[in-house]
C-alpha cells in the first residue's frame, strides 16, 4: 500500500464497505499474494464484545453505535408507517449485528438468475462457493464446507418450549428437518447458525484469518462520499475520515460493497443513474441509468405472539440474577441461553398448494416482545414470526439531496401486490394453527398479537399492515443481468462504466427464498473469483 499525490493512498483494489460481501472479496484478493488491496469501512472496529454474544442481537441490531437505523418513507400499505431499517455500521457489517441463521437458500433461486441470462450463478456454480466460505462443525459435515472462514454450527442451546415446537409442526403434518441448507428447504427443524464456539462469526472472520499481510489494508471511520470517474472509468474514491477529505486510487479497479443502500447511494452521488432525479437535485450526470435503486426487495416479517405458563426466556431477560448466572456460564463454558441466537427454530411450508416450493418461512422464539428486539413482556410468552419469502412487490431508493451525509428515501412499496398479501395472510394463519396443535396449546394461556378478536383473513390482513415491518432482507438496487436496461452485468461490472464493480446483496435480481447473508458472503466470494480470472471456482486462496 503507498500514498501518493496529495496524501491519496494507492492499491490496485479499493473495496467500499466491510460487511458480509466485502471482507470475503478483499480477503481472498490480498491471499493471492498479487494484489494491494484496500478495505474501506464506514463504521468502527468490532471490538463491542457483545457483538460476539449470540443472544445479544436483542441489544446489538438497533444500538446506533452499530447501525444505521434508515427510516422508510411511509408506505402506503402498511397504514401509512415509516419503518426503521437497521443496517451494520460497524467492521463486518450486518454480519456483525444479525440473527446468525444462515439460510443458502432454494437452488430454484439461483437457477432462476442463471435461466434469466446470468450465467455462472446457478446454484451448481455457487455450491463451490458457499462450501468454500463455511467453517462447519456439527452433525451434517457432508452437506457443508468445513475449513472455511465462517464459522457455522447447528445450535448449541435448546429451551423446552423448542421441542414442543418441533413437535407441533409435527404434529401438522410436516416432516423433520434437521438442515434446512442439506435435506432440502421443507419441514420443521433447526436454524444453522453462524456461530463458533458459542460466538458469533461475523465477515471478520475472513480478516482475521488473513491476518497481518501487507497486501491488505484496512481502514474504519472513514466514510465513502462519491466514486471518482474520469471518460466513463472509475480510478478510486473520495471519503472522509476526521473530518478529512481524502482519495483512494485504484490502479485496477474499484469495486463497491457497501451494501443494498449504500451502494446505491454512491452510485446515485457519483451520477450514475436516473437523470431526472440526478438533474433535479443538482448532481452532475456521468451515466442515464434509470435502475440504480430500483429492484428493491425485502422480506416482510409479522408475529402472532402467545403468552404461555413458563417458563419462557422472558424470565432470563427480565432477571438481573438470572442472566447475570446465565452470563457467568457463558463466560466460563461458552453454552447456555446466552449461546443461542435469538431465533433457532423455524418451518418452512408452502402457502397453498399451487406452489411448487416452500415460500413461507416461519421463525419460533421462545420469548415475545412488543416490538422486534424490544424489551421482553413482563409475563412468559412466546412468539412465531412469519415471513413470506418470495414477495413480487418492488420498491425504490433515491437520492433525498446531493449532500452525500443525507440518508437516502427508501420506499419499499410492501404488498402492492395481492399475491403478496395473501401470503401474508397465510403465514399468519399457519402460525395460529401451529399455536393450537395439541404440543403448543398444552403450554397457551392466551393470543397476545393480535389477539381473539381478529377472526377473519380480511381482520388478519388489517393486523399486518398496521404490525407488519422489516425482515432485514433488503436487496435487488442495483439489479444484476444479461439484458442492457441491468445496472452490473453477470461480471459484477457496471454497465456503460470501466473499473467499477459492485459486489453485495445490491446486485441479487430476484430475492431469495430465505435469510440473505449467506448469499452476500457468496456473492463476494463469487466476486474474488471473477476479479482474479479463476476458471476453477473450487480452487481456494489460503484464507
Amino acid at each position: 500500500m503507498s500514498s501518493g499525490a496529495g496524501d491519496a493512498l494507492v492499491a490496485d483494489y479499493v473495496v467500499v464497505g466491510a460487511g458480509s460481501a466485502g471482507c470475503a472479496l478483499a480477503a481472498r484478493l490480498a491471499a493471492s499474494g498479487d494484489h494491494r488491496v484496500l478495505l474501506i469501512e464506514t463504521g468502527g472496529p468490532d471490538r463491542d464484545p457483545l457483538i460476539r454474544v449470540p443472544l445479544g442481537f436483542a441489544r446489538n441490531a438497533y444500538n446506533p453505535k452499530l447501525t444505521w437505523l434508515y427510516q422508510t418513507e411511509p408506505v402506503a400499505n402498511l397504514n401509512q408507517r415509516s419503518l426503521v431499517w437497521p443496517r451494520g455500521c460497524v467492521l463486518g457489517g450486518s454480519s456483525s449485528v444479525n440473527a446468525m441463521i444462515y439460510v443458502r437458500g432454494q437452488p430454484e433461486d439461483y437457477d432462476a438468475w442463471a435461466a434469466a441470462g446470468c450465467n455462472g450463478w446457478s446454484y451448481q456454480d455457487l455450491l463451490p462457493l458457499f462450501r468454500r466460505a463455511e467453517g462447519y462443525v456439527g452433525e451434517h459435515p457432508i452437506d457443508y464446507g468445513t475449513a472455511g472462514p465462517i464459522g457455522l454450527s447447528d445450535p448449541e442451546y435448546s429451551d423446552p418450549l423448542h421441542d414442543l415446537f418441533i413437535d407441533a409442526g409435527r404434529e401438522m403434518g410436516f416432516i423433520y428437518n434437521p438442515n434446512f441448507n442439506g435435506g432440502g428447504q421443507h419441514g420443521v427443524g433447526r436454524f444453522q447458525l453462524t456461530v463458533r464456539n458459542g460466538r458469533r462469526s461475523s465477515a471478520t472472520a475472513y480478516l482475521h484469518r488473513l491476518g497481518r499481510r501487507a497486501q491488505l489494508r484496512v481502514i474504519t471511520r472513514a466514510r465513502v462520499i462519491r466514486v471518482l470517474i474520469r471518460r466513463q472509468r472509475a480510478f478510486g474514491v473520495v471519503f472522509v475520515q476526521d473530518g478529512r477529505e481524502r482519495s483512494a486510487l485504484a490502479d485496477a479497479e474499484t469495486i463497491l460493497a457497501a451494501g443494498v443502500i449504500g451502494s446505491a447511494q454512491l452510485l446515485q452521488l457519483s451520477g450514475i443513474g436516473p437523470a431526472s432525479r440526478l438533474h433535479s437535485l443538482g448532481v452532475p450526470v456521468v451515466l442515464d441509468q434509470p435502475e440504480v435503486g430500483a429492484n428493491l426487495m425485502d422480506h416482510l416479517n409479522a408475529r402472532i405472539v402467545m403468552r404461555c405458563k413458563g417458563p419462557s426466556l422472558n424470565a432470563l431477560r427480565r432477571s438481573r440474577l438470572r442472566l447475570g448466572l446465565a452470563g457467568l456460564r457463558y463466560l466460563t463454558t461458552r453454552r447456555g441461553p446466552l449461546a443461542g441466537g435469538p431465533m433457532t427454530m423455524g418451518l418452512f411450508a408452502r402457502s397453498r398448494p399451487s406452489i411448487a416450493t416452500a415460500d413461507l418461512q416461519l421463525h419460533f422464539l421462545a420469548f415475545s416482545a412488543a416490538m422486534t428486539a424490544g424489551s421482553v413482556h413482563a409475563f412468559p410468552g412466546m412468539t412465531l414470526s412469519c415471513v413470506p419469502n418470495r414477495p413480487l412487490s418492488r420498491g425504490r431508493l433515491e437520492l433525498a439531496s446531493s449532500n452525500p451525509m443525507d440518508a437516502p428515501r427508501i420506499q419499499p412499496n410492501y404488498l402492492t401486490e395481492t399475491a403478496d398479501t395473501e401470503a401474508l395472510v397465510d403465514g399468519l394463519m399457519l402460525a395460529r394453527e401451529l399455536f393450537a396443535t395439541n404440543a403448543l396449546s398444552s403450554q397457551g394461556v392466551s393470543e397476545v398479537m393480535p389477539g381473539a378478536e381478529v377472526h377473519t383473513r380480511a381482520q388478519m390482513l388489517d393486523y399486518g399492515r398496521a404490525h407488519a415491518g422489516t425482515a432485514f432482507h433488503a436487496c435487488g438496487t442495483c439489479r444484476m443481468g444479461a439484458d442492457s436496461a441491468a445496472v452490473v452485468d453477470p461480471r459484477l461490472r457496471v454497465q456503460g462504466m470501466e473499473g467499477l464493480r459492485i459486489a453485495d446483496a445490491s446486485i441479487v435480481p430476484r430475492i431469495i427464498s430465505g435469510n440473505t447473508n449467506a448469499v452476500s458472503i457468496v456473492i463476494g466470494e463469487k466476486a474474488a473469483d471473477l476479479l482474479l480470472a479463476r476458471d476453477d471456482t473450487i480452487a481456494t486462496a489460503s484464507v
